[in-house]
């Protein structure tokens, strides 16, 4: 058990011990199989060799799952897309379909040798034509918002004043019509937040009348979607029954478009697709959902011609296009992801991991200790490092996934919890036994916050910490975890932007159901493929696979957890089914 140190201002979470009970009629779990891994061993490097014989030893992957790449550099960490598309992407599709493996194999390991970047081609003129267009949009999108802006305001001056701030936060960055479109969101949503909050200060009469006025205004600018949300949030006391009628017609075309939404997102690399997830968006969502999607769009196309991880690109391996294409929703993402939508599904990823590390020798004892601890169950400390952010904005939303995380885990396992919610770090002295960690943001620079117990699983939410796994002057955490003993961790091998990490409240509940291998966990739980985050460890390496120590019943009963179920056919027992879990 973990010291308690008052200088470290921390929080300490402990759950009382005791059994945790297997359900009758559950299955150990649709794990990952052997026969379903493919390992990928560069033929010009010998370390690739011996380390991938190693594993299929260890493991027990066929022969014939082993694929020898001819044509790559002997050990360099990026190459071009062009060396990607003929000698690592077409050569592995073609060696799968000679071996009649394209339906059998699940998931595609790489190991020394294989680089980890692919270098993007540049921007072509398509992009950049429709890049000025997108920025035509947004000027337009500006001058409505700041229409909107002043009805808002107009409406708002009619009712008793109110306590809500006023002062947006800076846009984040850009060219000029980016921050201004940045800038008009924000004072729309405190604009809208004010006129809401001042209506709802009204009587009731009064109310209904001033909402009255306000509902145009809404499914103008913020759409059904916009609007059925505002009223879920703040009540539907201000809604006379006159207006109930219209607000369950939105409601139902936001029910019957929102799976044309969601395929149009997983299909966006395709121009026309996305002009129809515009028009889509201005349907749904009004003006300030057209405007963030030419936001997200413009940061979308900006980035395509850019590096992405090899790791990531190879989970498209079998999409049309070839992959490359960069910034791909992942159509298996457990928050998108619905029965539905997976029947009609086509393009459908390979879960992808790697065999690497610092040395021949540290990667051979991650599959020893993976296979050793498998075996036994992984016992220790769950560790979440978050900063003592509160605020509205996205770093703020993911220091509140930590903080929700933590509380999860103490509430529905026999784990022991330390939750640290300052900007300082853990320190190593104060926190034995690490099982699961996640924390952030130490940038480029490892810090020896826990003291990692063999076997354990650990990622550390930065942008550059997988950009070398072979080089000894480079401080980024995922080399370092993997020398320490880590067996499975993350990393990007470039900017990722905070929304690509896997959500804490996703990852780690499902990897402690111990019905999953940590590659399941991260294909269900990363929001995007062909970008540029990459997983490291044994892909078939389940720590909690005989020692379950998260409550089946009670993870079932979100919604959300069971899509993992069913994607793997695990059976389901009846379970009252509550809200998902903040995420």
């Amino acid at each position: 058990m973990p010291q308690i140190s008052s200088g470290l201002r921390r929080i300490f979470l402990t759950f009382a011990a005791g059994g945790i009970g297997l359900m009758a009629g559950i299955s150990s779990a649709a794990s990952l199989t052997p026969q379903q891994v493919a390992v990928i061993i560069n033929g010009n490097n010998p370390n690739s060799w011996s380390i991938a014989r190693f594993y299929a030893r260890e493991r027990h992957i066929p022969k014939m799952n082993l694929i020898v790449l001819s044509g790559l550099p002997h050990d360099a960490t990026q190459i071009p897309v062009d060396l990607y598309d003929i000698h690592v992407s077409a050569a592995i599709r073609r060696i799968l379909r000679e071996r009649h493996l394209k339906k059998t194999i699940r998931c595609l390991v790489t190991t020394w040798g294989i680089p980890l970047r692919v270098a993007g081609m540049g921007t072509s003129p398509q992009i950049t034509l429709e890049l000025q267009q997108i920025q035509q949009g947004l000027q337009s999108q500006v001058r409505q918002l700041t229409l909107g802006i002043a009805q808002l305001n107009a409406l708002a001056a009619t009712s008793p004043a109110s306590t809500l701030g006023t002062k947006p936060a800076p846009p984040v960055g850009g060219p000029p019509v980016t921050q201004a479109a940045q800038l008009a969101l924000q004072h729309f949503g405190q604009a809208l937040n004010n006129a809401v909050h001042r209506v709802g200060l009204l009587g009731p009469i009064r109310r209904q009348a001033a909402f009255a006025k306000l509902l145009p205004i809404l499914a103008r600018y913020i759409g059904p979607g916009g609007v059925s949300q505002t009223i879920h949030i703040h009540g539907s006391g201000a809604v006379a029954q006159k207006d109930h009628q219209t607000l369950a017609a939105m409601k139902k075309d936001v029910q019957k478009d929102m799976p044309a939404f969601i395929r149009l997102s997983q299909l966006r690399y395709l121009e026309k697709n996305r002009l129809k997830l515009r028009e889509l968006q201005l349907k749904l969502f009004g003006v300030v959902g057209l405007t963030r999607q030419l936001l997200s769009d413009s940061i979308y196309l900006q980035q395509k011609p850019n590096s992405t991880a090899l790791d990531s690109d190879l989970m498209t391996l079998w999409y049309q296009p070839d992959a490359a294409m960069g910034m791909e929703s992942n159509p298996m993402y457990m928050p998108t992801w619905t029965r539905r939508l997976g029947r009609r599904q086509t393009r459908i990823p390979l879960m992808v991991s790697r065999l690497d590390g610092t040395s021949p020798q540290m990667v051979r004892n991650m599959i020893l200790t993976s296979v050793r601890v498998q075996k036994t169950g992984l016992r220790g400390v769950a560790y979440f490092d978050a900063r003592g952010l509160h605020g509205q904005d996205p770093y703020s939303q993911y220091d509140r996934l930590l903080r929700h995380t933590a509380l999860f885990i103490l509430q529905n396992t026999s784990m022991p919890v330390a939750l640290q919610d300052t900007p300082a770090f853990f320190q190593s002295k104060n926190c034995p036994d690490e099982a699961i960690y996640c924390g952030w943001y130490s940038l480029e620079h490892y810090l020896p916050s826990c003291q990692w117990l063999p076997g354990s699983v650990a990622f550390h939410v930065a942008s550059f910490e997988l950009l070398s796994l072979h080089n000894p002057n480079y401080g980024g955490w995922c080399p370092h975890l993997l020398k320490h003993g880590v067996c499975g961790t993350l990393g990007a091998v470039a900017e990722p932007y905070l929304t690509a990490f896997p959500p804490p409240n996703l990852f780690f509940p499902l990897l402690l159901s111990g019905r999953f291998t940590q590659a399941q966990v991260y294909y269900l739980t990363c929001p995007l493929v062909d970008w540029r985050i990459a997983y490291v460890g044994d892909p078939l390496y389940n720590p909690f696979e005989h020692h379950h120590v998260m409550r089946l019943r009670r993870l079932l009963k979100y919604p959300i957890f069971r899509r993992a179920f069913e994607e793997f056919k695990i059976p389901i027992p009846k379970v009252a089914t509550v809200k998902a879990p903040a995420h």
